[in-house]
């Protein structure tokens, strides 16, 4: 008996066991950079690394191979409010403490297929400002985003190319479904001056776990597409309603048809 009630036991925690499982997050993906590592002038651990985004199509974060673990907007440009992203082919070059053995690394991103930047609409800039003691740029802005990826999306923001190649990227966790629009609002911080040509729309897509609760959990949010689910939801609510109705009436109908019977024995 004792055994039977630890299966059980275990039996019944498993529900709160799946519940608080980590979900998995959005895609990043392996990408291959070069580093090369040379001394500076300025002295002992003084040096210049440049990181090269080896890959052909992905968008380099951070690198992430065996000893050497770095993102570029934490370890290599820490006054950094978003985070940046080295485009394909394109190199960075800051200064670092100690010496990296030149060569090839695995690095971590976000594939091309899985982002869409677009030049962003000067009209839906709402207010901008530049502090130039802080040499940062804060941006208002408000206006319809359309997801053109094969996911819903896990950040939508805004972007843009610094003089050095980087992408900086300031953005906020807003789901917008594959294909559908959504009205945002959002107030982003820059380091540096961000001008007008060289803003984008930035949206990166989420997994498709999230992709796949979304669909299964919002189908309300979209039965404006699909006139024949409404038409079905409504058909099933009146045969509902019918046979309950049906139930009670034939209920009570049968009670008053009781009550007329002759009974000897009363």
């Amino acid at each position: 008996m004792r055994r039977v009630k630890r299966m059980l036991a275990a039996i019944l925690a498993l529900p709160l066991l799946c519940a608080n499982s980590p979900a998995p997050g959005a895609y990043t993906h392996d990408i291959g950079a070069r580093i090369d590592c040379v001394p500076t002038e300025e002295g002992a651990d003084a040096y210049a690394l440049t990181i090269t985004n080896s890959s052909a199509s992905g968008y380099l974060m951070s690198i992430d191979d065996g000893n050497v673990q770095m993102d570029l907007s934490e370890e290599l440009f820490p006054t950094v409010n978003g985070f940046l992203l080295l485009p394909p082919g394109e190199s960075i070059t800051a200064q670092w403490n100690e010496l990296i053995e030149p060569g090839d690394y695995e690095g971590l991103g976000i594939d091309s297929a899985l982002l869409s930047l677009e030049p962003a609409d000067p009209s839906m800039i709402v207010e901008r400002t530049y502090d130039s003691v802080e040499d940062a740029t804060t941006i208002s802005f408000k206006g319809s985003l359309m997801n053109p990826l094969s996911l819903i999306s896990y950040q939508v923001g805004l972007a843009y190319y610094r003089d050095d190649g980087l992408l900086y990227v300031s953005a906020t966790r807003i789901s917008i479904p594959k294909g559908k629009s959504r009205e945002v609002e959002c107030t982003f911080s820059f380091d540096g001056e961000a001008m007008d040509e060289d803003l984008y729309t930035f949206i990166f897509a989420n997994n498709q776990y999230y992709d796949d609760y979304y669909n299964e959990n919002h189908t309300l949010d979209n039965l404006g597409d699909h006139p024949e689910l409404i038409a079905a939801i409504v058909a099933a609510g009146v045969f509902v309603l019918a046979l309950i109705g049906g139930t009670i009436w034939y209920v009570v109908a049968k009670r008053k048809n009781d009550s007329f019977i002759y009974h000897p024995d009363k």
